[in-house]
């Protein structure tokens, strides 16, 4: 039989490993999130890997191309 103190450290890990679980779980909802509003927000200005790619790099601006 096991003793009461590895009894009480098995409970406090598994509810470590609950907490865990539930705080990696909202952090990918949260990036899944933001990932889907950046490829809305791309989609609606209608950037296109090339400009993207210009934006990223030389600011925050879309360029405009004659």
């Amino acid at each position: 039989m096991r003793g009461l103190k590895r009894v009480m450290e098995q409970c406090l890990l598994a509810a470590a490993a609950q907490n865990m679980k539930t705080i990696a779980l909202a952090l990918a909802r949260l990036l899944l999130r933001l990932i889907a509003a950046a490829m809305h927000a791309e989609a609606a200005h209608g950037l296109t890997s090339a400009r993207r790619t210009l934006v990223t790099r030389r600011s925050a601006l879309p360029l405009r191309f004659a």
